[in-house]
């Protein structure tokens, strides 16, 4: 019996923030430009705590945000940090405290953020506002019933704003195209067609019920990383310069089918579907970008447990599977080839995953022969 495993990619990215406080003097408005807002966000975006749910984010959400401004060529911090909140849906409101103006002085600001709020250490402050820093140890528990957990982590793009028509006017508010830096995982099951029976009654089927299912030994405590953000705004490389380590002794996951953001009652039968609608195991979960071990010692695995009841006349046969699959063998290429050159060797920042395995069965036969007689040599003699 021999299990088929896919993988189905489809992209999308994101980043993390930090926590730095500063104190600043509340200037008369009269003497500054109108307050810097944030608030239509014109990018694709998500909840921080609900993956791929919607492309907006809840009231409550937050993220921290860094900005400097430039006068007469001369930068100097604006936001080192700020924690930002959106207080409310209609009209759309991110506040911050306290309230910073345009600067008519400014001939440009540059933005950057980080969601949700608190990822990042005070002293990446100067770094993070040069587009580049160091996120503290991020841990994926991936539980549904821990809604502290990280559901999800956003970097804002570089964001540039310039004054546009009048010599004193920028343009608010501002808008933060945020990007994934996690990586999302589902997983799903079917049954071969081959497990499927014409004229099926309640006294002649085939029936597949997944008992069991998890993810093992996985890297799920680490930190990231951002080297540089690039200039390419709005679509500044924030994935592809995004690195992320496992913390040294960092203890590997366990993810089954409670796991994921929804949780996932196993199926008492998998039907015979198309790869496009499989059943869902484990769902939206949000896991640490990393590279699939190979010295078969701890791999990453999928681990699922099942069982085949064959009914043929009324008569019923149970047999139990517990089998593993390498997370390193799954391909991309739905046959039997499982060529090294279409596996997955990896989870990327801001990608989501689709595995599926299909599950078949080889049913036991029997073939029986009658052999030859066996001629004995020579003749047999009784003398009296």
């Amino acid at each position: 019996m021999r299990m088929k495993k896919t993988l189905i990619l489809a992209a999308v990215a994101a980043i993390a923030a930090v926590g730095c406080t500063k104190t600043y003097h509340q200037v008369d408005p009269a003497t500054q430009g109108p307050a810097i807002g944030f608030g239509t966000w014109t990018e694709t975006l998500t909840k921080a705590h609900d993956p791929g749910a919607t492309t907006n984010f809840a009231v409550g959400d937050n993220f921290n945000v860094y900005g400097t401004k430039l006068v007469e060529s001369t930068p100097s911090d604006v936001f080192t940090g700020t924690v930002v909140t959106k207080t409310a849906l209609s009209p759309e409101t991110w506040t911050y405290s306290p309230t910073r103006f345009w600067d008519p002085n400014a001939t440009s600001y540059t933005f950057y953020a980080v969601a949700p709020a608190g990822l990042l250490d005070g002293t990446n402050a100067s770094a993070t506002t040069a587009g580049a820093f160091t996120s503290e140890p991020i841990e994926f528990l991936g539980g549904d019933s821990n809604k502290s957990d990280i559901k999800d982590i956003l970097v804002a793009a570089k964001t540039t704003v310039t004054k546009t028509g009048d010599p004193a006017a920028f343009i608010s508010p501002v808008n933060l195209p945020f990007h994934h830096i996690a990586s999302l995982v589902d997983l799903k099951v079917q049954k071969h067609n081959d497990l499927e029976l014409t004229g099926e009654d309640e006294n002649n089927y085939i029936k597949v019920a997944v008992t069991a299912i998890s993810l093992t030994n996985i890297d799920g405590n680490g930190h990231f990383t951002v080297s540089t953000y690039g200039d390419s705004s709005p679509f500044a490389p924030v994935t592809s310069a995004s690195t992320w380590t496992e913390e040294t002794g960092a203890a590997k996951k366990t993810y089954n089918h409670t796991s994921g953001y929804e949780t996932v009652t196993l199926p008492t039968d998998v039907n015979a579907v198309s790869a496009t609608s499989p059943n869902a195991l484990i769902t939206k979960l949000v896991a640490m970008p990393q590279a699939f071990r190979t010295d078969n010692v701890a791999d990453q695995t999928v681990n699922i447990t099942y069982t085949i009841e064959t009914c043929e006349g009324g008569n019923s046969s149970t047999t139990t599977v517990n089998t593993s699959f390498d997370l390193k063998e799954f391909d991309k290429a739905q046959d039997y080839t499982n060529t090294e050159a279409n596996y997955i060797a990896s989870w990327l920042p801001g990608t989501h995953y689709t595995y599926i395995i299909t599950i078949g069965a080889n049913a036991i036969t029997f073939n029986a022969t009658i052999q030859e007689w066996a001629t004995d040599t020579g003749y047999h003699y009784l003398l009296q």
